[in-house]
């Protein structure tokens, strides 16, 4: 990480909060390094002291698509940062966003706008669309931590084995450790990699974990897969995230991915906070047109039928441009008001200053 914004912190919180985790595993974990739980139990450590510890901002991607019944029915794409706001924010359900600098964001069709269904939310008349699906797969990942996976008390309710021993042929010493888990309430079933040098996550793979899905209005069963950076030299962060969730003729998929921080928040303010939050569930769409893929592109977009599916009427690059420096969505309460996309004037000044210093302007 190379530079920082805001007001320098004490190094001693980070010290004290890594020994506060290591005594309570020390208290209640397993001394066997041929068990499961002792791997599980190390990563968890190194994933609360060390990911958890500090907020920061990475360049990253997000990818949104969707098909109702046999085609296409929502697609988005977006560039910019991954923010983490620390582990003691507001809401604690919210503690990571994405701050787009560029928004692919197709329009939805009939099928798709066909699940918003007004009569939920009485203070809203209407609304053109759903929030950007990063919300959804950010809201998992936390889920994870406050009582799910990554949760040291709740992991404890897991159920552990090891599958397998994988080495890199020209590298005897990158062994990882495959091990299968299953919560006894059956929300959460998978496999974990951990890195026997390092102990830390590697990478999951899940068959079954919980996401929030915005146009069914509930929480879905869904399949994932959560991938991390573990470089010995001390980088440690989220890679990639991805769900997808299948609920009758919908499935919906959501990306992001990221690359190491580049910028580290040593105080998150409360107007920090909620202005970035405002702006997450309702951005305001930046757009330029590319002649090439972005460096973090996607590989997976199947954006040939997806042009077929939804470029009938006008080519997606046109619908792009049209939707450029709108919100994301367009929301009319029931007073007749149109509901802002950062709420209040300052707000949407302080996600612009963000955005610029972490774009290094």
């Amino acid at each position: 990480m190379n530079s920082r914004i805001y007001t320098p912190s004490s190094p001693s919180i980070g010290l004290s909060y890594f020994i506060i985790v290591a005594v309570f595993f020390s208290a209640c974990s397993s001394s066997d390094p041929d068990t499961p739980e002792y791997w599980m139990e190390k990563a968890l450590q190194h994933y609360h002291a060390e990911l958890m510890q500090q907020p920061y901002a990475a360049p990253a991607a997000y990818f949104e698509k969707a098909k109702c019944g046999d085609r296409y029915c929502k697609y988005s794409e977006g560039y910019g940062h991954f923010v983490y706001l620390g582990d003691d924010v507001e809401i604690p359900m919210v503690n990571r966003t994405f701050l787009a600098d560029r928004i692919k964001r197709s329009n939805p069709s009939s099928d798709w706008l066909s699940y918003i269904d007004n009569s939920r939310e009485p203070e809203i008349e209407s609304r053109s669309d759903f929030q950007p699906g990063y919300t959804s797969v950010l809201g998992a990942v936390r889920r994870m931590e406050l009582s799910g996976l990554f949760n040291e008390r709740a992991s404890q309710n897991y159920n552990y084995q090891i599958r397998d021993t994988l080495k890199i042929e020209d590298d005897p010493s990158n062994r990882k450790f495959k091990i299968s888990f299953s919560s006894e309430d059956e929300l959460y079933q998978g496999v974990v990699f951990i890195h026997e040098e390092t102990s830390r996550f590697k990478r999951v793979v899940l068959d079954k974990a919980p996401v929030y899905a915005e146009p069914l209005y509930g929480w879905q069963s869904a399949e994932g897969e959560i991938r991390f950076d573990t470089e010995e030299s001390g980088n440690y962060h989220l890679k990639l995230i991805r769900f997808e969730y299948t609920k009758d003729s919908l499935t919906h998929t959501v990306a992001l991915k990221s690359e190491a921080p580049i910028h580290t928040f040593d105080e998150v303010t409360d107007d920090t906070y909620a202005a970035l939050y405002e702006n997450s569930t309702n951005p305001i769409v930046y757009y330029q047109q590319q002649e090439q893929d972005h460096p973090l592109s996607f590989n997976y977009r199947d954006m040939e039928v997806i042009e077929e599916d939804l470029g009938n009427d006008k080519p997606l690059s046109q619908q792009f441009s049209a939707n450029a420096g709108s919100p994301y969505l367009s929301v009319t309460l029931s007073s007749g008001d149109e509901y802002q996309p950062t709420g209040r004037r300052d707000s949407y000044f302080l996600v612009e200053d963000i955005r610029e210093k972490l774009k290094g302007n």
